[in-house]
């Protein structure tokens, strides 16, 4: 047990107990060192509420039991009574907590030091006190199939991949050992939300458990057509989705009755369970019953069925677009989507009740709605989560409004069912948060949906002189549409920008030093004022690292790199933003300069007379990275700012992009003009970042005298 002083009387939850137990057991022979280790870093978190010291990769380096025992004493510090720490929300009314926070995405299995590895819930607590977000967004972390974390197998088995085997055999189960990483991120004052998905992968245990929640068809014998001639459109039709779930559940009965369990989708892992699942799986096959994918994000209806193919031994599925054409490129067809809608159609747009003949209501299936509400509001209580991101609702708003109501242009959650949902929840929970799966600027309409964060469109754009003037003037805008409903982050990155539909490439690879530490500081100095939107980063960004979209893909970890330069300008510009972030409060984005290779923009003070100038490299310019070379622009004139003191708060230099905290600007800038009370031309010494602050001199007057 945790043992560093005499008056130690601290109680640990039990699954802190046993992770204590073992660790001091396993790593006896250098137990005294790893108090000592963790000392210094708990020392070190102390002082700074962070640990900078150290890389991620050096973190990652850490003993498990130094890492354990850091953790420890902040338990001891904070509580020390038994109980887990408090959620986030635990005494929030609402959820305008999360416009406070900033957040970093985390795939846990990504973790690992070597690449070929994957990480585990201990590798990935190492790295939290490295990150200076107060928020971590968990990728999914259940089962999967075929290597995708977003092709979940279970709703309630943990990853295998990512629960630490050591542990496990020492009787610390998966669950108990998220339960930990979720502990020490409230620790650390960090929020935790989990991705939840409106879709498994195509065998899945859950459509055994809950078949009233997935669209089925039911294939002849032989396979070479639907069952007994039906059309599709006859099969989706709710009393032939109902004789589905019928026959299904009966078959799932009898193997419960067989094999003496409860549930199909159960949360610890053995190979029985997955046996029982296969058998399950093969009656289904055999008596012809297959679950129906999503439709493609620019799809209507629901998919068709096409033919089956005995190669794969699956069906082929048909997916079309309003004008008919064939969107097969953006299928998604590993999965299988929750029933949503009754009185879906095969790839054509929903009827509207009195216009077609023959028109089937589309309605939200309510047995879907229970199990999802359900689902959510156990998973939050079981592992303490603060917010939700809900996948795949990025085009909700592809609806047609009725007199009825809104109806789904295809099989999606609708914004009034969203804000329905997420409103049953906080009945509960008020201050449960919620981020859209959504990639834009239109803030306000998700908030109608109850989202709280949807993601900036920014990280979706190159930082180059042609999506500059879009960036800036978002950035000028964003007090006028700034709401306390939902906003977009400031996103660094995201899991998905190396997907081969945005840029196919890492961030690190396509815009190196410059271009990472750009967005860094502009999401920090450029995103200012009572609206300032949350920033979102990615786990490695920090360092340099890539891989993210490849990990999300395939069971492997991060390249990670040691990449000073960035970490250190990482660690710099957020100390600087601590600094004077509540000054930045104070402050909007009033003017920006776009130059060939460098952007100015200007700062003002709103309740004094007072300026912050921010100057930016370009860091794409003609179409190639500049990487490390920092060759720009050398003067700027400020119009109207003269005769005005300057503080330098940081520069960097070419070589090296060494984020400094500078007091004497002759160093590296020449003022000129700055007593005629009008302009004043700024000199760079060196190329690169720089932040200044204008104040009035003492005894300065309007006509510069």
């Amino acid at each position: 047990m945790f043992e560093d002083r005499a008056d130690n009387q601290c109680i640990f939850p039990l699954h802190w107990k046993k992770i204590l137990q073992y660790t001091k057991h396993r790593y006896e022979d250098n137990y005294v060192k790893s108090l000592k280790e963790s000392k210094l870093l708990f020392e070190e978190y102390k002082r700074n509420h962070y640990i900078k010291s150290k890389t991620l990769k050096e973190l990652l380096l850490l003993s498990n039991c130094t890492s354990v025992l850091f953790y420890a004493r902040l338990y001891q510090e904070q509580y020390g009574l038994g109980e887990r720490p408090s959620q986030i929300i635990k005494e929030k009314q609402n959820a305008s907590w999360m416009f406070e926070r900033d957040y970093c995405f985390m795939n846990i299995r990504a973790t690992a030091i070597d690449t070929a590895d994957t990480g585990n819930m201990i590798d990935a607590v190492k790295l939290l006190p490295g990150l200076r977000v107060s928020g971590i967004h968990i990728a999914p972390f259940f089962a999967c199939d075929y290597g995708i974390i977003y092709c979940q197998n279970s709703f309630y088995q943990i990853n295998e991949e990512i629960v630490h085997k050591e542990l496990f055999d020492a009787g610390v189960n998966a669950i108990e050992q998220m339960k930990f990483y979720i502990d020490c991120c409230h620790l650390l004052d960090m929020a935790v939300g989990f991705d939840m998905t409106p879709h498994t992968s195509w065998k899945s245990p859950l459509r055994l458990d809950h078949p009233e929640c997935y669209r089925w068809v039911r294939l002849n014998e032989d396979r070479t057509g639907l069952y007994e001639d039906m059309s599709i459109d006859e099969q989706y039709k709710d009393s032939f989705q109902k004789i589905c779930q019928k026959n299904i559940l009966s078959i799932a009965n009898e193997l419960k009755v067989e094999y003496k369990i409860e549930k199909f989708d159960v949360s610890e892992y053995s190979q029985e369970a997955e046996r029982i699942v296969q058998v399950g799986n093969q009656k289904l096959k055999e008596q012809g019953y297959y679950s129906v994918p999503p439709q493609t994000w620019n799809g209507v209806g629901v998919p068709s069925y096409k033919k089956y193919s005995y190669g794969v031994d699956m069906p082929i599925w048909d997916y079309r677009d309003s004008k008919g054409q064939d969107q097969g490129q953006h299928a998604i067809w590993l999965h299988s989507c929750f029933y949503l809608h009754k009185g879906m159609r095969a790839n054509r747009m929903p009827d509207v009740i009195g216009q077609h003949k023959n028109a089937e209501k589309v309605i939200f299936n309510e047995d879907t709605r229970q199990f999802l509400i359900s689902y959510i509001s156990e998973i939050v209580e079981q592992y303490q989560f603060d917010f939700v991101r809900l996948d795949y609702v990025d085009h909700i708003f592809n609806v047609q409004e009725t007199k009825d109501g809104q109806l789904p242009v295809s099989e999606t959650l609708t914004p009034d069912e969203l804000k329905n949902m997420i409103d049953s929840l906080r009945q509960k929970w008020p201050g449960l948060g919620f981020q859209a799966d959504h990639l834009g600027k239109d803030g306000v309409k998700f908030g109608k949906a109850g989202f709280n964060i949807i993601t900036g469109e920014e990280v979706g754009r190159q930082f180059n002189i042609e999506n500059e003037r879009d960036i800036f003037d978002y950035l000028m805008d964003s007090e006028k549409i700034g709401n306390n409903q939902c906003r977009p982050n400031w996103a660094i990155d995201t899991h998905d920008m190396a997907h081969p539909l945005f840029f196919g490439k890492e961030l690190a690879l396509r815009e190196g030093r410059v271009g990472m530490l750009a967005r860094f500081f502009v999401s920090r100095f450029g995103n200012v004022g009572p609206y300032r939107r949350p920033k979102y980063e990615v786990i490695g960004n920090q360092v340099l690292a890539s891989g993210i979209h490849r990990a999300n893909n395939r069971p492997e970890s991060l390249a990670w790199t040691e990449d000073l330069v960035v970490f250190n300008g990482y660690h710099q510009i957020e100390d600087l933003y601590d600094a004077l972030k509540d000054e930045l409060k104070d402050c909007r984005i009033i003017s920006y300069e776009i130059g060939l290779k460098n952007i100015v923009f200007t700062l003002e003070y709103l309740h004094r007379n007072a300026f912050f100038i921010g100057i930016v490299p370009i860091p794409i310019v003609n179409g190639k990275n500049c990487n490390d070379c920092l060759e720009s622009e050398k003067s700027f004139v400020l119009r109207n700012l003269g005769g005005r003191k300057m503080e330098c708060f940081v520069s960097t230099t070419a070589k090296q992009l060494d984020f400094t905290n500078r007091c004497l600007k002759e160093d590296f800038i020449q003022i000129d003009g700055g007593e005629s009370g009008q302009n004043m031309k700024i000199e760079l010494k060196e190329s690169g970042f720089l932040l200044i602050r204008l104040t009035e001199q003492e005894g300065y007057e309007e006509n510069g005298k």
